[in-house]
């Protein structure tokens, strides 16, 4: 089974994937998600607790790529497990597509916030 959670962070959205990015359906509820936030000036795909990433993740992972590169949006993938990184890879070397891929947990910097401190600062605020 395939979840996708969506956190608002100023003018971000991380999408918090988690189980199995392998069939159709998993992979056009990761597309309406992503895509339902026109407005994002970034979008981080955490992919820390996906379990596997099969043919048809990946090909939605890539035309989401394009698509976010087409409307001016960074569109970077969050802790992927080191098979779904090597899956992402091997796409890249085939010519398909280029992806930003970060190892470390810094969504806060990901999406604009230096520190965790500024983020609780400027949620308090608002």
């Amino acid at each position: 089974m395939f979840t996708a959670q969506i956190l608002e962070i100023d003018q971000a959205i991380v999408v918090q994937c988690s189980g199995r990015l392998v069939q159709s359906e998993a992979a056009f509820q990761l597309r309406n998600a992503v895509q339902s936030h026109k407005e994002a000036k970034r979008v981080v795909l955490d992919f820390s607790e996906l379990d596997a990433l099969g043919g048809g993740g990946l090909g939605m992972v890539a035309f989401l790529q394009r698509w976010a590169e087409q409307n001016g949006i960074p569109l970077t993938i969050l802790r992927p497990n080191p098979q779904t990184e090597r899956k992402l890879k091997e796409f890249e070397l085939r010519g398909n597509c280029r992806f930003d891929i970060e190892r470390e947990s810094g969504v806060m910097k990901l999406v604009g916030f230096p520190d965790r401190k500024h983020w609780v600062a400027s949620n308090l605020a608002a």
